[in-house]
Parts: C-alpha cells; structure tokens; sequence
C-alpha cells in the first residue's frame, strides 16, 4: 500500500506539470499531508498490502454503502428544501407581479427579476422531480433521521478506527494507480509488477534473516 500512496503521488505530480510554481507547491503539501495521514492511519489499521485494504472495505462495505446512499438522499433533500423555501418565500413577489395595469406589471417585474427567477426556478424544480411544495418539514424530518443515522455508522467505524472519508480518499488512491496502469500500459504497466516485487521481496526477507541468525 506504501508503494501506491507513492505511486498516486507521482502521477498527482505529474498533472500539476503546467501549475504555476506557487500552485505545485501549494498542491505538494498538501499531498504530503495526506500521504503522512493515510499511513498513519494504514499503520493503526493492519493494512500493509492492497489485499488488506480491499478486504478491509469488503468486510465494512454495508455500512460504508448505507452511509454513501444516505449522503446521496441529504443532498436531494437539501435541494429539494431550497426550492420549497424559495417558492413559499417568492411566491408573493410573484403574484403582485400578475396584478394592476401592465405599466406597473413590467416595471415590477423588472425590479424583481432575481426574485421571480429564484421563484420560476422553484417551480420547474418541483415540477420535473414531482415534489410537493407543502412536503418541506417532512423532508426536514427525513434530513434529520439521515444525519442521525450516518453520524450513528460513522461513529462505529471510528470505534473501530475505520474513518468513512479516510477510506474513500485510499480507495480513489488504488482505483487511480491501477486504473492509469491498465489505461497508458507502456507507461505505467510496472506499477503493478512493482507492487507485487515488493511484496514478493519483503516475504522472501524473513528465511533470508533466520538463515542469517542461525
């Protein structure tokens, strides 16, 4: 796993090639930051090779899905609740708009675009997700009920020394590295071999040792 932290970074590196010189810095240190925290946590954790990362997240993946799937389901209702806020919050912008002489309608109007705007936007919104303006505090409700949950499972994962995010942010380091591997062969095609080398290598360490003390 150290070797495809180490492996992520360079091909981090290699993307930042055209940023500006404060940019690459701003950008290594960053990455340094997260490569000492991710080993750090790599350490406390047991992982030593991918093997032990991916059984790891095989082991927590309902937990790590329910929490994924609740984090989809917040942002919709976040959505949802800003355009019932502003369809209820505009909606008296809009009706004025329709009333009196078309003179003061227009010159309304124009004094209040951002509002109707905000308010027609509302309404499309509803429309094409078929939601119902008068839903709001059950939708809050539900928001409530999710966040609960999710800081529920997060807390387990944490008591088991598993932070959700920190297992994301490893996971997209493997899918990169191997992902680039098999996507540009002739140029990152020994990642992979150089992973298993290095296992292969630290094993065979061990006989080598006892030989050497006995």
């Amino acid at each position: 796993m150290f070797d495809v932290l180490t492996a992520y970074n360079s091909l981090r590196r290699d993307e930042r090639s055209d940023w500006s010189k404060y940019g690459k810095q701003s950008g290594s240190v960053a990455d340094l930051k997260f490569f000492s925290s991710a080993v750090n946590w790599m350490q406390r954790a047991g992982v030593v090779t991918v093997e032990d990362f991916e059984a790891l997240l095989t082991a927590q993946k309902p937990a790590l899905s329910k929490i994924s799937e609740n984090e989809k389901r917040i942002r919709k209702l976040k959505t949802a609740i800003i355009y019932i806020d502003d369809l209820s919050r505009y909606k008296p912008v809009f009706e004025k708009s329709k009333t009196g002489f078309k003179n003061f309608r227009e010159k309304y109007a124009e004094a209040h675009k951002d509002e109707l705007d905000k308010f027609t936007k509302a309404v499309r919104y509803l429309k094409a997700n078929q939601l119902n303006a008068t839903d709001g505090d059950a939708y809050r409700k539900e928001l409530d009920s999710l966040f609960a949950e999710n800081e529920r499972l997060a807390g387990d994962l944490h008591r088991q020394n598993l932070d959700p995010e920190m297992l994301r942010q490893i996971k997209h380091c493997v899918d990169t590295v191997l992902a680039q591997a098999e996507n540009v062969p002739e140029v990152k095609a020994s990642v992979i071999e150089k992973l298993h080398r290095t296992q292969e290598q630290q094993q065979a360490q061990v006989p080598r040792k006892e030989n050497i003390e006995r």
